[in-house]
């Protein structure tokens, strides 16, 4: 007589489980309110500070940001070579332009014109201005001269347009109405000792002239001492025509060479 045995499945408990899970997943919730008053000191807090920060780089870089910019423009003209020339002529090359045009830059950003501008009264109007104003010992209010100057020949730049006569200034700043105002005065000081350069180089060529007119004219009268003296000794009876020949002769020849 046979026995037959019956196999029983295995007990899966994991899949049980696993319901068991996921249903308790699906049961659980948040509460948005709770989570808020958990942290609403720190949510405070950090809205504060990104505030705080916020308005102080807003003027800070509101301070010191250059975001308003101005440029100038100067030409660099021939002048005249000789005394009748009614015109000038060109400078005949570029370098000779660009080397001029460079020289005017290094002048036109030099301490003296830059000195010059800021006695301009327009400046002590600007907000650039009121930046260099401090107290000194005795209590007064004093315009720092030498750290304005210093400031302007880092932040000032120039440049030089090739294949032109162009030269530029240019220079920003914060406040939109300090940058005609500042370029302009440097514009009218440049063009004063551009003018007193001028004038200083006419006033030589003046007084070089005057002196050789004064020399050709001692000459003359001593050519005609000579003269008067040779016609006095040789008994000569056209003195006004002999004199004034001679003088005239001598006078051409000096004008010649003059």
């Amino acid at each position: 007589m046979s026995t037959m045995t019956t196999m029983r499945p295995p007990a899966v408990r994991t899949s049980s489980a696993q319901v068991r899970g996921a249903k308790h997943s699906f049961t659980s919730t948040i509460d948005p309110m709770r989570v808020l008053r958990r942290h609403a000191l720190g949510i405070a807090l950090s809205a504060v500070g990104g505030a705080v920060v916020g308005v102080g780089a807003y003027f800070l870089l509101d301070q010191f940001l250059p975001l308003y910019s101005g440029e100038v423009l100067f030409e660099v003209q021939p002048g005249l070579r000789q005394a009748g020339q009614i015109s000038s002529d060109d400078f005949g090359d570029d370098a000779t332009v660009y080397r001029l045009a460079q020289t005017e830059t290094y002048l036109l950003t030099s301490r003296d014109v830059l000195g010059a501008a800021l006695t301009n009264p327009e400046i002590k109007q600007t907000r650039w201005h009121q930046k260099f104003q401090q107290t000194n010992s005795e209590g007064r209010t004093v315009f720092n001269n030498a750290e304005a100057l210093d400031e302007l020949e880092e932040d000032l730049s120039t440049s030089v347009f090739r294949n032109s006569n162009l030269f530029s200034l240019r220079w920003s700043a914060p406040e939109p109405r300090d940058v005609p105002i500042l370029l302009g005065a440097i514009s009218e000081a440049y063009i004063k000792n551009r003018k007193a350069r001028d004038e200083a180089v006419f006033d030589t060529n003046d007084r070089n002239f005057r002196e050789q007119v004064r020399e050709t004219e001692k000459q003359l009268g001593d050519l005609a001492l000579e003269i008067r003296n040779l016609i006095q000794t040789a008994n000569i009876t056209e003195l006004d025509g002999v004199w004034h020949s001679a003088q005239a002769t001598m006078s051409s020849q000096l004008t010649a060479k003059l």
